[in-house]
């Protein structure tokens, strides 16, 4: 898990320095970019996933203060967005929602994602046996800013499955609201209830620069 923590760290800052070509690590922006967006409004931090035999994208929507779902055949032409979680003001967390992570597990769909509210950042769960109709796990987030470096957001979940080990294992951006600079790690063997690293965060930018 040490490397692919490393690798994943790795191309997330190559991917943030692509040369004007379009091109860099072997990967090249399609001709017909952006795939989606446009009279949408703004759509971001993406979660896909080949499910029965097609494309399936949750993505924030933000005109919507959502997460939204579209589905393609070819990964290229996307169907109209569907709002499959929204705002939950009465939590009290989740004013906003957005950057969702999905996993399929044994036929049943999971949802890891941010809620905002009051200028902090919270991570919850969710649970669907189709992708389109979410359940909540509770009005309480899964994880929220405790520690000194998380300051007031815990948010960007990014959830793997360790068959081996029976782990839900999680990377999540920790700190400022609208520039957290740290990569915390946690994990769950029920997707609820997360236990952090005694060393996080376990990455984050070095004195006197910053991550671009």
């Amino acid at each position: 898990m040490k490397h692919l923590l490393l690798t994943s760290l790795l191309l997330a800052c190559l991917l943030a320095s692509v040369p004007a070509s379009g091109e860099t690590a072997g990967w090249r922006k399609h001709e017909k970019n952006p795939v989606l967006g446009g009279t949408l409004g703004t759509c971001f931090d993406v979660s896909v996933l080949r499910d029965g035999g097609k494309y399936r994208m949750w993505f924030s929507w933000r005109p919507k203060q959502s997460v939204a779902l579209v589905e393609s055949e070819d990964g290229l032409t996307w169907g109209q967005p569907v709002v499959v979680l929204g705002p939950s003001k009465a939590s009290g967390w989740e004013d906003d929602v957005n950057r969702p992570v999905v996993l399929k597990r044994g036929g049943k769909y999971r949802m890891w994602y941010t809620g905002q509210a009051k200028g902090k950042s919270w991570i919850g769960f969710a649970t669907s046996e189709d992708g389109k109709t979410w359940e909540r796990a509770g009005d309480k987030p899964v994880l929220s800013a405790e520690q000194p470096w998380e300051k007031v957001a815990v948010m960007c979940p990014h959830v793997l499955y360790d068959e081996k080990e029976k782990l839900y294992r999680m990377w999540y951006s920790g700190g400022e609201q609208f520039e957290p600079n740290a990569i915390g790690y946690a994990t769950s063997e029920d997707g609820l209830k997360w236990a952090r690293h005694e060393k996080n965060p376990v990455f984050r930018t070095t004195a006197g620069r910053r991550i671009a």
